[in-house]
Order: C-alpha cells, then sequence, then structure tokens
C-alpha cells in the first residue's frame, strides 16, 4: 500500500563549477605564486615577510572560496573560517612578540664576538678583533 502523500524530495544544491573557471582560479593561483618569489628576492627589508604573507593569505582565500566551495556554502562555514584565521592571526602575532623581546639575549657572549666577526669580515680588510679566549677550567683538588 503506497501513500499518495509522500514527502516530495528536495533537491541538494549544486554548485558545479566549469572548467573554463577553475583553469582560471589556478592560472591566479600559480601568477600569485610567481609575484610572492619575486617579491622575495627583491629584499624590501622587514616589511618582505608581511607582504609575502598578505599574498599568501589572499592565495589561501581564492583556494578556499573555488577548490573548497565555500564561495557557495552557508555563511556559517565562512564565519568558522575566519574565526579560525583570526586565531591563527594571533597566536603568530604572539610568538613574534616573544622572539622579539628575547632577541637582545640571543646576542650575548660567544654570539656576540660572532656577530661583530661576521660585521668586520663584511665593512673592512683589516685584521678582526680579537675574540675572547674561553676561561681554562679551575683544577681539581
Amino acid at each position: 500500500m503506497s501513500s499518495d502523500h509522500a514527502k516530495p524530495v528536495v533537491p541538494a544544491r549544486s554548485h558545479i563549477l566549469s572548467i573554463q573557471t577553475l583553469v582560471v582560479v589556478w592560472i591566479i593561483l600559480c601568477a600569485l605564486a610567481i609575484g610572492n618569489l619575486y617579491i622575495a628576492k627583491l629584499h624590501l627589508g622587514p616589511p618582505t615577510v608581511f607582504i609575502e604573507l598578505g599574498v599568501a593569505i589572499i592565495m589561501a582565500v581564492i583556494s578556499a572560496l573555488y577548490f573548497m566551495h565555500l564561495r557557495y556554502d552557508s555563511l556559517f562555514s565562512v564565519a568558522i573560517l575566519l574565526l579560525t584565521l583570526i586565531f591563527i592571526t594571533l597566536f603568530i602575532s604572539f610568538v613574534i612578540i616573544d622572539v622579539k623581546a628575547d632577541q637582545p639575549q640571543m646576542y650575548s657572549g660567544e654570539a656576540q664576538e660572532m656577530v661583530q666577526i661576521e660585521q668586520h669580515v663584511a665593512g673592512s680588510n683589516s685584521t678582526p678583533p680579537v675574540a675572547a679566549k674561553p676561561a681554562t677550567p679551575a683544577p681539581a683538588k
């Protein structure tokens, strides 16, 4: 006995991308990757890292939007992704702040002497500064 009051089947949302769209996105990602390589070779100083990270974030967003189909998904999924990126950025900035705070302590003792020798070698052709001799251990009694 079949029922005439069966629930209608609701088709799932479909978002099949065309090959042309996927190829265009791939070309954009390749161009950004090549651009990132050239930015690294420019040696712009400290801002280079932030510029490269910005390009990498743009690439990640484009990849997530098209290859993970977030462009066609609910806003909840996009919100979760954005919150994840915000927390990752926050944690990475904590690490950067911590490393910057400890950096003067990293260059103490023998490391400071090595830095002075490297600076001298890069700067002139005269004799390098004399490195301090390591302390000899006290004789055992």
